[in-house]
């Protein structure tokens, strides 16, 4: 599992670099190019840092108490991770620790 964790802390380097490019850069495209990769790096940080959180046994419920309309993670997105990470099984986490993710 060390190996999301390192995931996890390279993709908070590349969010907080990419971060900087949006605040500093002169040219409005870079800036907009930028700002687009940003909310991409953050989508994919949120969604491994749950499958992360349920992985170690915590619930969906106890990593995310409260999402905005809309912006809910699917019992998918978790999904795709376990065929990223060989060795780990969807099947490791229980129904419970569930409880909140879309089904779709």
């Amino acid at each position: 599992m060390n190996y999301i964790k390192n995931d996890l802390k390279d993709l908070r380097k590349e969010i907080k670099r990419v971060r900087e490019i949006s605040k500093t850069d002169e040219s409005q495209d870079k800036r907009s190019e930028a700002q687009c990769s940003l909310v991409s790096l953050k989508w994919e940080f949120r969604r491994k840092h749950i499958f992360y959180c349920l992985l170690r046994g915590k619930s969906y419920l106890q990593i995310e108490s409260k999402v905005h309309d809309g912006n809910e993670v699917s019992i998918t997105d978790i999904k795709t991770y376990t065929k990223l990470y060989e060795g780990l099984s969807f099947d490791e986490i229980s129904k419970e620790q569930l409880k909140g993710l879309n089904k779709w």
